[in-house]
């Protein structure tokens, strides 16, 4: 009764609250650190959150944020209008078949490029694959869609000028505006931006993974381990018994004790074994 009298008094309670400032103190920096991550998380991700409400409200730019609390209430409409729009279809078709085809072609692209770089021996050249293939990860989408124009553009692109040069066409392709490339340019653009960033995640677990896996390949069971040496040794010294013998009379005797022996144990290698050492011995006497 007096020690929980002790526990509930402002005493106590002041030396709990002075323990946990001091572990505070003590551990500041990890509390930085969390608090900037947590800053980060309200401004960028639960802040943001707001701007949903833009897609139920007749909201226009001109009213800024204080818009997004002040426009009228719509409900669904937008949604109505997008459903019933004209390419509602095309749209939704080239949603599905662009994630189809990216699950085809991109996703194994860096698994393939894990492998192949697993099994390249030339370090130089590993990290230097490694670092071409994996900057363009870095690179913002606008980025790559001005990298695009200035290969791909019919009046400036570096390919068209190559292959009407080369005579291979007479006039220059439509790559950027033309439906037939659509699907093919937003897969292979995706795979030449992603391609190398996840080849080093998949690469960094085939190389922590192969270790083990060597080492359940070629780490025999113990148990079978330990049988096949004794059965090699048994094989060397009986071999050795029956090259050392000084006649045919004793070199029978040793065969045949061998063979009953591997017989007894159920051991065919140790047979045929005694068979080749006999038969070289045989020769000898002869």
């Amino acid at each position: 009764m007096e020690l929980d009298t002790q526990l509930m008094s402002p005493a106590a309670g002041g030396g709990r609250r002075t323990q946990l400032w001091k572990r505070f103190k003590k551990q500041k920096v990890l509390h930085v650190f969390v608090g900037l991550g947590m800053i980060f998380l309200l401004i960028f991700s639960y802040t943001p959150m707001f701007g949903i409400l833009m897609a139920f409200k007749d909201y226009s730019i001109s009213n800024g944020i204080k818009g997004i609390f002040t426009s009228e209430w719509v409900g669904l409409r937008y949604f109505d209008e997008f459903i019933h729009d004209y390419q509602f279809a095309t749209i939704v078709r080239n949603t599905l078949v662009l994630s189809f085809l990216k699950v085809i072609f991109a996703f194994p692209a860096p698994i393939l490029l894990a492998i192949m770089l697993n099994e390249v021996k030339n370090m130089a050249f590993k990290r230097f694959v490694q670092t071409i293939s994996y900057l363009p990860h870095f690179i913002s989408w606008v980025v790559v869609v001005g990298v695009s124009y200035a290969f791909l553009s019919a009046d400036v692109g570096m390919v068209n000028r190559a292959l009407i040069e080369a005579g291979f066409i007479d006039k220059p392709l439509n790559i950027l505006t033309s439906p037939n490339y659509f699907w093919g340019l937003a897969v292979g653009s995706a795979i030449w931006k992603e391609m190398g960033w996840w080849t080093i995640i998949f690469l960094a677990a085939i190389t922590a993974y192969k270790p083990a896996l060597g080492l359940i390949q070629t780490q025999p069971d113990s148990k079978e381990k330990t049988i096949k040496t004794k059965i090699d040794e048994m094989i060397k010294n009986e071999k050795v018994k029956i090259y050392l013998a000084s006649s045919e009379e004793e070199a029978v005797a040793k065969y045949e004790n061998m063979v009953k022996t591997a017989e007894n144990m159920g051991l065919q290698e140790l047979v045929d074994w005694a068979n080749e050492t006999y038969r070289k011995k045989k020769d000898l006497f002869e």
